[in-house]
């Protein structure tokens, strides 16, 4: 009883280090590629395999005798032999993997710098965005990387989330007066040092032409922080059409609104609330009298800071340096009615309507000049 355990001990345990040995036979070459072809099938072929060599194992057991220490040293060289090849194989295949990584990568940051050069020519040489998005298709037969669209390219912003307002004739979107306050306070140009916490913004309002070919201009609204030692421009509200905004109400309705708001409550700057003010309001003379709802520079009683009717001298000319001034409370009240061709918007602000639209050398200079010298003439007659 006891011989034929041990008979039959020793028979299992033969087969199992048969099995073992074929097992990892059939591993180690499971990573060849001449087997990678095969993965999929390969767990059905490793047991399909082992069903099959079953027998085979069984009956070779019974009539042969293996020696344990052969088959112990037989089955450790194969697999140093195998681990050898697959360690030789996997560092040819990394190595390889590198090369191609660093191949892709030199690509990849050639195809980058492309698309930054195709936008520098774009906005060099003033290309349209049609010929722009035309040139992209051709290439990107060739830079499968390059977008087709040309506003991927140049990476427009979608606006289809703001809040863009109709008005008279063309589009309004309003930034922000805190916005940008805000912005340029967390740049660092703003000292939170200062004593007096206060924030006296100039505004600049002007229209610009943007194409000769076409009668679309833009008309921005700028704000600037005074008393900073870094004079930082920001966009208040942006106005774009065929024609400049035919009512100024709803031109700087947003603006006039928040600047009523920040008076009043402040503006909240790293968890101090500072005061806010408008420090001026600077304009050549035909927008000027567009902000301030007044007749036009060259109008015979356009003088924005007195009360007198003009000359013709080639050019309306105001003479009389003696005149009754225009001040904040006559023109508040309407004083002189003639020169009034509407209500203006800036009025609801706490601003001296005169003196803080300050004249323009452009505007006003030649004007002077001009007076001066037909006084100076007039007086030369007199002698």
């Amino acid at each position: 009883m006891d011989q034929q355990s041990l008979t039959e001990k020793s028979y299992w345990t033969k087969r199992r280090k048969v099995l073992s040995n074929v097992d990892c036979f059939l591993r180690s070459h499971s990573t060849d590629s001449s087997l990678m072809e095969m993965s999929d099938n390969c767990a059905t072929s490793v047991c399909a395999v082992k069903t099959d060599c079953s027998s085979v194992i069984d009956s070779f057991i019974t009539t042969t005798e293996i020696p344990a220490t052969s088959c112990s040293t037989h089955s450790s060289s194969i697999q140093r032999a195998e681990h050898d090849e697959i360690c030789a194989n996997s560092e040819t295949l990394l190595s390889d993997a590198s090369d191609c990584l660093s191949q892709d990568s030199d690509t990849l940051a050639d195809e980058y710098k492309l698309c930054g050069e195709l936008a520098k020519w774009y906005a060099s040489f003033g290309i349209s965005l049609d010929a722009l998005g035309a040139l992209l298709k051709i290439l990107h037969e060739y830079h499968p990387i390059l977008p087709v669209d040309a506003r991927t390219l140049l990476k427009t912003p979608d606006t289809s989330n703001l809040n863009i307002r109709q008005i008279s004739g063309g589009e309004y979107y309003h930034f922000g007066v805190a916005n940008g306050i805000q912005n340029v306070f967390q740049q660092g140009h703003v000292r939170c040092s200062q004593e007096q916490k206060e924030i006296s913004l100039q505004i600049n309002i002007d229209g610009l032409p943007l194409f000769k070919s076409t009668k679309y201009q833009l008309w921005p609204i700028l704000g600037m922080v005074m008393d900073l030692p870094v004079k930082h421009v920001f966009t208040i509200g942006l106005y774009g059409g065929n024609h400049k905004p035919s009512d100024i109400s709803q031109y700087l309705h947003d603006f006039v609104k928040e600047c009523q708001y920040l008076e009043v409550n402040g503006i909240n700057l790293d968890c101090d609330v500072w005061a806010f003010k408008i420090h001026s309001i600077v304009c050549d003379a035909p927008a000027r009298s567009f902000v301030r709802n007044t007749k036009g520079h060259n109008a015979y009683g356009g003088c924005d800071r007195c009360r007198q009717v003009g000359l013709w001298l080639n050019k309306v000319i105001f003479p009389d340096t003696i005149a009754e001034k225009r001040t904040n409370f006559s023109f508040r009240n309407k004083v002189d009615e003639d020169y009034h061709t509407g209500e203006s918007p800036v009025l609801s602000l706490s601003i001296d309507i005169v003196q803080q639209l300050p004249l323009e050398y452009a505007s006003c200079m030649p004007r002077c000049c001009a007076s001066i010298s037909h006084d100076v003439v007039k007086r030369s007659t007199n002698l």
